[in-house]
């Protein structure tokens, strides 16, 4: 699905909103996250550096109630939520880079991602039901690297 922008494409029958900004509307309202929620920069992060764009609103959800008990414009839990952003879309922009280039993230798939960001098996199981509770259709989430070497 290609949009122009996030907000809204201009053409001879008028405008057309990207469906995602709903969703995740929808999503934060039903976690009475704070507003702005931030869902253009979200998609428009994700969409950048083909991510998907469910990821990193699934983990401010677990990391910080979205923004409740965010410390320095961190709602995601970086560096142990040590690492301070200038603003929030700075926070967005920076971790869904890291998350798609980043040395322990890149050629990874979503589960494998999560748990290099957090190694607790329960974490990644966690953010993928708030991933598929934003967006059941934007397709399954892949199970490989679940598995715990003993």
């Amino acid at each position: 699905m290609l949009f122009f922008g996030l907000e809204s494409a201009h053409g001879a029958f008028g405008s057309v909103r990207d469906p995602r900004i709903s969703m995740l509307e929808k999503f934060f309202d039903a976690y009475a996250c704070p507003a702005p929620h931030y869902s253009a920069d979200y998609i428009r992060a994700a969409d950048t550096h083909n991510l998907d764009y469910r990821l990193l609103p699934a983990i401010s959800l677990v990391e910080s109630t979205c923004g409740v008990y965010e410390r320095s414009n961190n709602r995601w839990g970086w560096n142990s939520g040590k690492k301070a952003f200038a603003s929030i879309p700075s926070g967005i922009y920076f971790i869904t880079s890291q998350l798609a280039h980043g040395i322990y993230y890149r050629n990874k798939k979503t589960p494998a991602k999560l748990l290099m960001y957090n190694p607790v098996p329960q974490y990644s199981v966690q953010v993928q039901r708030l991933m598929r509770q934003i967006d059941p259709d934007e397709g399954p989430l892949p199970v490989e690297g679940l598995t715990l070497a003993r």
